[in-house]
């Protein structure tokens, strides 16, 4: 019978998860039988109340994280629960939220953007209208190589060790997500498969956002291959541009303020180019650095750091340092003077055909 089959579960508790043998029927009445329980079916977050007569398949990934919280008058918050097929809202307390959080391992949590510890959940002073964004992670492998990730959030970039089996999750997870390994964007998908060297520079950029039906545009985007091209949204675009301090946006090649990004009319076939930043370095001397787009030129603060990843990261950039054409390769170890004329004129144009 159907309900004698067992499945593997991952049951998430505060130590990182245990894997269990149950049957359809356990499962179901596990999820039911504490409120807030969630279970993720191969990745896809499920209606609790559905288990029961779904149509599970042997070798289905099945992960669930039973809630036993209270404060039933406590306030509550919309959280945008991510999963493989983009997210899921849910109604939760702070408790509840906190409890979740540090119930699995390689949980990430975002407060308007911004990513904050799990450990901090509990006692952050959470504004009525705050936008939270809840990424839970369920996977093994403590003993894999770790690799530092410098996860993109509103305020630059937090540095975490995962292996590589949490940053293919992590990348997989939520719809949207960008990979750059070594400066190169690469395809989430393929992240597991990968052959990642010791000291390989991973940057993350995860996507959390709606909107499936809104109006979508072909977006190039920089890496130090020369470009990749997407598919996305207005409000994909908006998110990304703001997620990364140092990022530039050209529309229809005019560099654009990445706060005006959301608002902006664009037209369909409007040619988009937008070039990540994630890079540290804030007390770095800083720079005027001349941009240039179709109307002229715009002025940038910018360090020395920022300025060789911005060369590096398009082919066919050029670089003036007091009016002098000088290699994107030595810009790094240049010593570069205060005051110092530096002109940028970055480098996205397609048509490599003769």
């Amino acid at each position: 019978m159907q309900n004698e089959k067992l499945f593997e579960v991952e049951i998430a508790d505060a130590s990182g998860h245990s894997t269990v043998q149950m049957s359809q029927n356990e499962i179901a009445e596990k999820a039911n039988q504490t409120q807030g329980s969630w279970v993720f079916v191969n990745d896809q977050l499920v209606s609790a109340a559905d288990i029961a007569d779904m149509n599970l398949e042997a070798g289905s990934r099945i992960r669930l994280m039973p809630g036993l919280v209270g404060g039933q008058d406590a306030p509550t918050f919309v959280v945008e629960i991510a999963d493989s097929t983009g997210h899921t809202e849910a109604v939760m307390t702070q408790a509840e939220l906190a409890e979740k959080a540090s119930q699995t391992q390689g949980s990430w949590v975002f407060v308007n953007d911004q990513l904050v510890s799990t450990a901090d959940v509990a006692d952050m002073n959470l504004d009525a209208g705050s936008r939270i964004r809840f990424m839970p992670g369920l996977v093994g492998g403590n003993d894999a190589p770790q690799f530092e990730v410098e996860i993109a959030d509103a305020t630059g970039h937090t540095t975490v060790q995962m292996s590589q089996a949490e940053v293919a999750e992590k990348a997989n997870q939520t719809q949207g997500s960008w990979v750059f390994v070594n400066d190169q964007l690469v395809s989430a998908a393929d992240i597991a498969d990968m052959n990642l060297e010791a000291g390989s520079r991973i940057r993350l950029m995860p996507g959390l956002v709606g909107g499936q039906d809104a109006p979508t545009f072909v977006v190039e985007i920089a890496d130090s291959t020369g470009h990749t091209e997407a598919v996305m949204t207005q409000a994909e675009l908006a998110e990304k541009a703001s997620q990364t301090q140092g990022s530039w946006v050209f529309v229809n090649d005019q560099l654009v303020s990445t706060a005006d990004v959301a608002d902006m009319n664009l037209d369909a076939g409007s040619r988009i180019r937008f070039m990540p930043g994630l890079v540290g370095g804030n007390d770095a001397p800083q720079f005027e650095v001349e941009i240039a787009d179709a109307t002229g030129h715009t002025t940038v603060q910018m360090s020395q750091a920022e300025v060789a990843e911005k060369a590096n990261q398009t082919q066919g950039s050029w670089v003036f340092v007091n009016d002098q054409l000088v290699s994107a390769a030595d810009i790094a170890g240049m010593n570069l003077d205060a005051g110092s004329r530096i002109r940028l004129m970055p480098g996205l144009v397609g048509g490599r055909a003769c």
